[in-house]
């Protein structure tokens, strides 16, 4: 088997635990901007505010889609563009972006998965990539779930869901933090 066929053989092992540490100080933050809005309410004892379990969830969530991006799309490893910092720079501020504007919007909802969506269209239209798509609409349906499922078992809940168990916006978080992931995973290549 050769380096190209084993997808974690030039892995940048020390960058991915600063990129999953980055995420999920993000998310967390993110995550911050839900309670502070009262979008959402979260179980267990609280740790700056939030419930302990919270940030290294959000680290874990971080690790898991990095590994499960390399993991997935190495047959299609030959389609990814080479890496570029400013991309991803760019990937990272439109998906915070994007995540953050749920708090103060959620009460909109499905105009807000609209636009939201339509977003995430246009930086695909604008830079077509095609591991980027294929792991977007996964994350956006399974990341959805996850989180209706965590919702069922207790540990937080949406105060305003509409979709089920969560907001019409959450597949639209999930989307754009496809296309983000897919911006730095070239980035965890040694050259």
């Amino acid at each position: 088997m050769t380096g190209q066929d084993r997808p974690f053989a030039n892995y940048r092992w020390g960058w991915f635990v600063v990129l999953s540490l980055v995420g999920g100080v993000g998310l967390t933050l993110c995550d911050r901007v839900h309670l502070e809005y009262r979008v959402l309410k979260q179980a267990g004892e609280p740790l700056f505010s939030q419930a302990a379990w919270v940030f290294p969830s959000f680290v874990l969530m971080s690790a898991i889609a990095l590994l499960g991006f390399r993991a997935l799309h190495q047959p299609l490893a030959r389609l990814r563009e080479p890496f570029s910092l400013g991309r991803a720079v760019w990937s990272m501020l439109a998906f915070f972006a994007v995540y953050a504007s749920t708090g103060p919007f959620a009460e909109h909802g499905w105009k807000l998965a609209a636009l939201l969506g339509t977003f995430w269209l246009l930086r695909l239209a604008l830079r077509p990539d095609r591991p980027a798509l294929i792991y977007s609409l996964i994350l956006g349906l399974l990341g959805p779930l996850a989180e209706a499922a965590n919702s069922a078992a207790g540990n937080f809940h949406y105060l305003h869901p509409d979709l089920g168990l969560v907001p019409s916006w959450l597949p639209m978080i999930y989307l754009h933090g496809g296309l983000m992931v897919a911006a730095w995973d070239a980035g965890l290549d040694r050259g």
